[in-house]
């Protein structure tokens, strides 16, 4: 086995920064969350350098804001990261710390809307509330996956709990420096590559707002896919003959299939596949770009029902994403029945009725090895037994809700939901309401059976 090789990664304001003496933090307890002032997020600059060292990041990071100058200003950033500095418009500032918070106070605050830049440097959190960062950074490749977010963020968003995560869209760009060999993957379009001695640097533009960012880089072959609907590209790592074919079978019909059964386009401008280091097994489903571990690529049963979920993603969050404590179940609990759905549009009945049966088998076995929770109380952080059944129960949860309102009426309840909530996102009590309106069903009892009880409810 090769012995690896460390990799720095480096997040710099695309703006650049004063080269200032930074000033020391003074601890502090936190604060209760009632206390943390609104924020407007504007913003996102970053650079991703990558070098052959360390499992380290070495961090300067702007974001754009609009605060509130009568408040102290609180940034999460976690445990595992110390801060060197914190500026404001340039300008070196007196701040405070404590295990997962930044403070500002409101007189080093000059005005409304400001550039903040945060210095920080460690190695990637180990803190199991950190699971919303997939990552992997070696010799090989890297990749690092943000659930749902930009990172760092002002408190008022993250609101301690990671599982309670206000969501915010915004633009952004993402740089990213690497050996002249690779190449890189991002959101948005690549607006720049330059090419300097050994070095390879993309620039990554993001003009429509989405609700977090995601890159991999390494030495990937790009295979091209024309189709009519939007043409595909596949990052892979390895020759992969199979791979080209299963692109072309599914990605299109998929695609098309949730257009017309959602109602809504399909919301980027380019559509692509990437193969990432087994550190990351699934899937993962991001604006403009889903990303599947290395193990699934040679197993095409898998392969083909992750290409379901995942592309399911594009719509949910990327076009609607739920909030409150029914947020988890609206992600996956969606995906899971979007991908029902397409499997029995695309390849009939039989298949259909075969993923019913695994989503039980799944949900079965997990429930029997844990004290089981209602799909409502599950959070993401919880053990991977606790998530299936967000998964696989929940999958089957909206698949019900289908049975009892009707499939026409599904259809009207998700193209309403996004129409109607596509921008700030959608509670469950809205989306109970919407089902309710469409179906002139009061669904009171259905939702406490699904999502408030435990056990599988009786067809």
């Amino acid at each position: 086995m090769k012995n690896k090789v460390i990799i720095i990664l480096m997040i710099v304001c695309c703006m650049g920064c004063a080269q200032q003496k930074p000033i020391e933090s003074l601890p502090y307890d936190g604060v209760p969350e009632a206390s943390y002032p609104k924020t407007t997020w504007i913003s996102h600059a970053l650079e991703v350098n990558l070098f052959p060292m360390e499992y380290y990041m070495q961090v300067t990071d702007t974001i754009e804001l609009q605060v509130n100058r009568e408040e102290d200003l609180h940034i999460y950033l976690d445990q595992d990261f110390k801060v060197d500095g914190v500026r404001i418009q340039n300008q070196n500032i007196v701040f405070e710390r404590n295990d997962k918070q930044i403070r500002i106070a409101k007189e080093h605050i000059p005005h409304k809307d400001i550039q903040l830049s945060i210095d920080y440097h460690g190695l990637f959190p180990k803190d199991p509330e950190a699971l919303w960062m997939f990552k992997m950074i070696d010799e090989d490749a890297a990749h690092c996956f943000f659930e749902g977010m930009w990172y760092p963020m002002p408190m008022d968003i993250y609101k301690i709990d990671t599982t309670n995560i206000d969501i915010k869209k915004i633009k952004g760009t993402v740089a990213i420096t690497m050996p002249k060999e690779w190449v890189s993957l991002s959101n948005g379009e690549l607006a720049e590559e330059v090419i300097e001695g050994q070095e390879r640097k993309q620039t990554w533009r993001i003009e429509e707002e989405i609700i977090g960012f995601s890159f991999a880089a390494g030495p990937y072959a790009v295979n091209r896919i024309a189709s009519e609907r939007i043409d595909t590209e596949l990052y892979l790592l390895e020759e992969r003959p199979d791979a080209v074919k299963d692109a072309q079978t599914w990605v299109e019909p998929l695609i098309k299939y949730y257009e017309s059964f959602i109602g809504h386009p399909y919301p980027f401008s380019r559509f692509t596949v990437v193969e990432v280091s087994d550190t990351f097994s699934g899937g993962h489903g991001d604006a403009s770009f889903i990303s599947i571990g290395q193990s699934n690529w040679h197993r095409p049963i898998i392969m083909k029902w992750m290409y379901a979920h995942e592309i399911s993603h594009q719509w949910f969050p990327h076009q609607l994403y739920g909030k409150d404590e029914g947020a988890f179940w609206f992600l996956e609990g969606m995906a899971n029945y979007l991908a029902l759905k397409a499997t029995e549009a695309l390849e009939g009945p039989e298949e259909r009725d075969f993923l019913i049966q695994y989503y039980k088998k799944i949900y079965i076995a997990s429930a029997t090895l844990v004290d089981e929770k209602p799909i409502i109380d599950i959070k993401i952080t919880d053990s991977d037994f606790l998530r299936n059944i967000v998964y696989h129960k929940g999958g089957l949860a909206f698949y019900a809700l289908e049975k009892k309102i009707g499939e026409n009426a599904m259809k009207q309840v998700l193209y309403e939901s996004i129409d109607e909530y596509g921008k700030n996102g959608i509670t469950l009590k809205e989306f109970q309401q919407v089902a309710e309106k469409i179906s002139n069903t009061n669904l009171d009892d259905f939702f406490d059976l699904w999502l408030y009880q435990i056990g599988m409810p009786e067809e």
